[in-house]
């Protein structure tokens, strides 16, 4: 193909194993294997059949291995790495397989046979995972660029694996500004709430404060006048009391003095006596009067009088 893969991974001077150990490299740096528990090589494998397989690269802590192909896939050794596997599915030795290798590089027929039955058996537990070829030229620029003194068997690689971790050095401080800005977002954020919180709160504690003040402002105003009341109430009181005191002394001695005048055989003033009497027979000032109603017109002397003419006009009438 002229996507120039091809032409990479075949140079000046390189064999396939070279080039399958640069894709090797390259695919722990563009996978971050390495970052994630991988381990190069894994140990070896061998089956009932006394076959006995290794793989690029292992995790032993949950049973995990991949096996990467550059170019073409097939033959005695692919062939049996892939009867191998099988069987490490099955005892659970393996407990998950990964092939890595390149989209429109060759898969034997054989080789293609034994992928489909695991596949098809262990679905969940063997993934194909095909790379793109203009991700597979990515990385197998990344393993050379690796390699020992061997950046430069191929033109341009070196380069382009030094843009490749710039782009990445740039993402990966975009990323850090990213969520530097995100950080202090939500910082701002945070305060500004926790401000007006802070302000909501001191405003609605004022108001209630004000209100309390105000409402005890104005029991305490309704509490002086309702006293102020009282108190005129009861010097008004006191003052009717003591006016009535005195009309009863008056009268006693009124009383007195018309006593002794009668044994004298002299008349009384009875004017300011009548008046005095009036005053004393008053209910006190701040009792209830013990007659709630008035009396009856026909218990007055007047209504008896009415009466009696009645009856001597209806007697004349008669006669």
């Amino acid at each position: 193909m002229g996507d120039g893969y091809s032409s990479d991974r075949g140079g000046p001077d390189r064999d396939n194993n070279r080039a399958g150990r640069a894709f090797e490299r390259g695919c722990d740096d563009y996978y971050r294997d390495r970052e994630h528990g991988y381990v190069s090589p894994s140990r070896d494998y061998t089956s009932s059949q006394g076959e006995t397989a290794r793989y690029d690269k292992a995790r032993d802590k949950d049973g995990r291995t991949i096996e990467e192909k550059s170019g073409r896939v097939g033959g005695d050794k692919d062939e049996k790495q892939f009867r191998v596997a099988r069987e490490m599915l099955e005892r659970g030795e393996i407990q998950h397989h990964t092939l890595r290798r390149v989209d429109g590089e060759r898969v034997e027929k054989g080789a293609r046979e034994l992928i489909d039955g695991l596949k098809r058996d262990f679905p969940d537990r063997f993934t194909e995972q095909v790379i793109p070829r203009h991700v597979a030229r990515e990385i197998l620029a990344r393993g050379m660029a690796r390699e020992p003194g061997r950046q430069l068997e191929l033109p341009g690689v070196g380069e382009r694996a030094r843009q490749q971790r710039a782009r990445q050095r740039a993402k990966a401080r975009e990323e850090r500004e990213r969520e530097e800005r995100a950080r202090v977002q939500k910082e701002a954020a945070d305060r500004v709430a926790r401000e007006f919180a802070d302000k909501y709160r001191a405003l609605l504690y004022q108001g209630r404060e004000e209100a309390e003040k105000n409402s005890a402002r104005a029991r305490e105003e309704a509490e002086v006048a309702e006293r102020s009341r009282q108190r005129e109430r009861d010097q008004a009181d006191e003052r009717a009391r003591q006016k009535q005191r005195e009309a009863a002394d008056r009268l006693a001695e009124h009383a007195q003095r018309a006593r002794e005048a009668a044994a004298k055989g002299q008349p009384g003033e009875m004017v300011r006596e009548i008046a005095d009497m009036m005053r004393v027979s008053r209910p006190t000032p701040g009792t209830e009067s013990p007659h709630r109603e008035p009396p009856q017109a026909s218990q007055h002397r007047g209504g008896r009088e009415c009466r009696g003419r009645e009856r001597g006009q209806e007697r004349g009438r008669g006669r």
